[in-house]
């Protein structure tokens, strides 16, 4: 029987679960751009090369790339009249005192394509498919060198006569068809999940083909599998947007299976503080960079004050927390390659820090020395005039934290019972307990709540 390991890769931090001999592992390490270097390092120590060992990977590469916009956007075949719709229904560019500005579209008007058809929503076919104007955009398509196609007809999903002519077509002409199989009753979300489907899928493969490489490389008898909300993820499928909800999904049916009386979970985690809807059924729709679009998701909320946020001198020149977040390369300050003062410096300040596999090896105490600065140069006036050493300011940077965490959770939970979890979940706790009565900690190990272990237990 073959090993089985469960690895969450994320941008910043990899987690690996598994049991050996010698009982259950569990290790987080800091890396970089989905890099596996530290891991099949650190994985030297467990297992010999000729192991067989199965992966069971879940990664935010998906959202990242739409995030980042880092995908190749795919030619766009809709029904005629409705060319310009994504682009004409994209969300605004919110500049101050400037001219408005659409996002720039996922898709290219040179290779957007009206067919000539229609089928109203009765699901009568009024206008059939032209097998002779499919053959010409498919001609052009090849002469730009395209493969990727995102196919969105109309009231496709009342009858799909002339969607399966299309689709079977361009697949027979080698391309790869994307569409949105879900029955979401807005059009235009199902259009665009279909389009990002579309500009993820090279880059998405491309860098699961690198993780795969790397992993067997060390390891040839290994398999790699990679997850998404429901299942596997097959080389190829061009349903790219579910793999992002891999995670959250395994972490909501763990809560769920093990604490029957919380309806919340708070995720404390260090790229992402989430208030996960445990009872919730799932959503139906996502908000994209680009927009809604149609897809099935666990209920989780980003909240608004991330581990990373950074901080800005406010109106009063007074430090507060600004909109913006830093990632882990180059990091906070303590981890000392940063100028950036984040909130994870002030926790870290206040002594509020418990050992933290993947972080607390990286701080650095010759940083503080920095903070103190940063803090002093952030808050020069609330000194002088509030009399505050830099303890104080770094303290009530810490209670704002504090009070903005339970304000928002009260108001999304209605101050129902939840469940702290995740890598922070120990060393704040007792701080947010003093302001939601409401909250638990965990009674299992805070390995048991782990991304990667997640995955590995449901997956035995």
């Amino acid at each position: 029987m073959s090993q089985v390991i469960g690895l969450n890769l994320s941008g910043s931090f990899a987690e690996i679960s598994t049991v050996t001999d010698q009982g259950p592992h569990f290790d987080r390490l800091l890396t970089s751009n989905f890099s596996l270097k530290p891991v099949l390092q650190k994985m030297k120590a467990l297992f010999s090369s000729d192991q067989e060992i199965e992966f069971h990977v879940t990664t935010p590469l998906a959202y990242e790339i739409v995030k980042k916009q880092l995908g190749n956007p795919p030619a766009l075949i809709v029904t005629q009249g409705f060319e310009n719709w994504l682009e004409m229904n994209l969300p605004m560019e919110h500049v101050s005192l400037e001219k408005q500005k659409r996002a720039i579209p996922p898709v290219l008007r040179d290779l957007t394509f009206g067919l000539n058809e229609r089928t109203n929503a009765q699901g009568e076919v009024l206008t059939p498919v032209s097998t002779q104007e499919l053959n010409l955009i498919a001609s052009k398509l090849e002469l730009h060198g395209v493969k990727n196609v995102a196919l969105c007809l109309l009231h496709s999903t009342s009858n799909s006569e002339n969607f399966k002519t299309c689709h079977n077509y361009l697949t027979e002409r080698g391309l790869t068809v994307f569409s949105c199989h879900t029955q979401h009753p807005n059009e235009r979300h199902r259009w665009l999940t279909a389009t990002l489907n579309g500009y993820a899928f090279r880059q998405f493969n491309e860098l699961l083909e690198n993780i795969t490489a790397d992993i067997q490389s060390h390891y040839p008898n290994s398999k790699v599998k990679f997850l998404t909300e429901s299942g596997f993820y097959n080389p190829g499928d061009t349903d790219i947007l579910p793999t992002q909800f891999a995670l959250i999904q395994r972490l909501t049916q763990h809560l769920s299976a093990q604490n029957q009386n919380f309806n919340f979970g708070l995720h404390l985690g260090l790229e992402d503080i989430e208030l996960i809807s445990i009872k919730t059924s799932n959503l139906h729709s996502w908000q994209s960079p680009w927009g809604c679009c149609a897809l099935d998701h666990p209920h989780v909320e980003r909240l608004q004050l991330q581990a990373t946020q950074l901080l800005k001198n406010g109106f009063w020149d007074c430090p507060e927390f600004s909109d913006q977040e830093c990632s882990y390369s180059p990091g906070p300050i303590s981890f000392g390659k940063s100028t950036n003062l984040t909130l994870l410096d002030i926790l870290n300040k206040l002594g509020w820090l418990k050992d933290i596999p993947g972080v607390s090896d990286h701080i650095r105490p010759q940083t503080q020395k920095r903070v103190d600065e940063s803090l002093y140069t952030y808050s020069k006036e609330a000194i002088r005039e509030d009399n505050l050493h830099i303890g104080g300011v770094a303290q009530e940077l810490g209670e704002l934290a504090l009070q903005n965490w339970a304000i928002e959770i009260q108001q999304k939970t209605g101050g129902q019972d939840l469940l702290a979890f995740g890598p922070l979940a120990e060393s704040l706790y007792p701080h947010l307990k003093q302001k939601l009565p409401n909250l638990q900690l965990t009674s299992q190990n805070q390995h048991a709540f782990c991304a990667s272990h997640s995955i590995y237990e449901g997956r035995l």
